[in-house]
């Protein structure tokens, strides 16, 4: 059976190394770290001092043994993975609980969740373009534990920790995590490896299951066939604000157009017999038959993503206001997905590669 600890994360360690009374000013100084890295943004990696201590409203949980600490301080129940990666590798995603809405206190408190070390070991700087700021740990027990997307850290060199000791805090770096929710990517290796050429063979949701006795979600999608985007995501009149060319000028990475709706009615029932514009805002429908992930508390907002894995097609419709589908469900193409207040942003993925979506919204089908 586990053991949930609260506010003693290291507390014996700070206690070993410094004193009680010095424990006291770690945590207080970590506080103020953390809160100021959440003003100034993420990607400030290396500026959090080090601190042994978990605030009083962090809860780690340990295994039985003691050995091992769940890699995420904070309340678990609002926290979820999958079995499997989204690419179907062994590590996972822990992210807020799809239950949650991004203006929710919880989903609030877990993007300030610190991230711990999850054994004793030597912990390094692993930073990549991919996993933005990144540690590795070399585990006591001869494993590697690989911590993606931190918002900061206080590990600039390598460095002894121990089980639960705070390494940094939850976040959303690297080049594409920047613009989706704040979420820990966690990995396992059997062995040692140099630098990041290693192989993540064990499966961490297994490993978090065995260890802690916590299961994952299941989000796995029901069948659907193979598809190609095709028509608008908008059903009422619109107009283009920002073309695909203007969009990628100013950042490559976030290619799409920008529609917005101007009103008008559209011929159909349900939501388009009231003019597409329900509660004051546009109905907004998907343009592929896929699989969804939804996407909360960004910096471009809500965000609803439709991918075909049988065509490596994906659509990204960013800015919505209110979502009508959840993670894993399967949706055909002109379903409504949510509700707009203003304009939108349509992303196209063609094979993994950004697309410009207008020749879509008038032909392939």
């Amino acid at each position: 059976m586990s053991r949930l600890i609260r506010n003693t994360v290291c507390t014996e360690t700070l206690a070993m190394r410094f004193g009680d009374q010095l424990h006291r000013v770690a945590a207080a100084t970590l506080l103020i770290a953390l809160a100021a890295a959440a003003l100034l943004g993420e990607g400030h990696a290396g500026r959090l001092p080090r601190a042994a201590a978990a605030s009083p409203a962090d809860e780690v949980l340990f295994s039985a043994n003691g050995e091992y600490a769940f890699p995420l301080a904070g309340k678990i129940a609002d926290m979820a993975w999958t079995h499997y990666h989204w690419n179907g590798g062994n590590a996972v995603d822990i992210l807020a609980s799809p239950l949650l809405v991004a203006s929710s206190a919880a989903f609030r408190a877990f993007e300030r969740s610190p991230a711990v070390a999850v054994t004793a070991g030597i912990v390094s700087r692993a930073d990549n373009e991919l996993g933005g700021t990144a540690l590795v740990i070399r585990g006591d027990d001869r494993r590697e534990y690989y911590y993606a997307h931190l918002a900061s850290t206080w590990v600039t060199k390598p460095v002894g920790v121990r089980a639960g000791e705070i390494l940094g805090m939850v976040g959303r770096t690297g080049r594409w995590t920047q613009y989706i929710e704040r979420h820990l990517h966690f990995a396992i290796s059997s062995r040692w490896h140099q630098g990041l050429r290693w192989k993540n063979d064990i499966n961490a949701a297994e490993w978090i299951r065995a260890e802690f006795g916590l299961g994952w979600i299941d989000q796995t999608p029901k069948p659907y066939p193979p598809a190609y985007p095709r028509g608008s995501p908008l059903h009422v009149p619109y107009r283009l604000v920002r073309t695909f060319a203007q969009v990628r000028a100013q950042n490559p990475d976030l290619a799409s157009i920008e529609l917005a709706p101007s009103g008008g009615a559209p011929a159909g029932d349900g939501a388009r017999a009231s003019g597409g514009i329900v509660g004051g805002g546009a109905a907004v429908y998907t343009t592929l038959t896929g699989e969804v992930r939804v996407l909360r508390g960004t910096v471009l907002g809500l965000r609803i993503q439709v991918t075909n894995r049988r065509t490596n097609q994906t659509v990204v419709l960013s800015g919505l206001a209110r979502s009508r589908v959840q993670t894993g469900d399967v949706v055909e193409r002109g379903g409504l997905v949510g509700y707009a207040a203003g304009p939108i942003d349509y992303m196209y993925f063609d094979e993994g590669r950004l697309a410009d979506p207008v020749p879509t919204m008038g032909g392939r089908g």
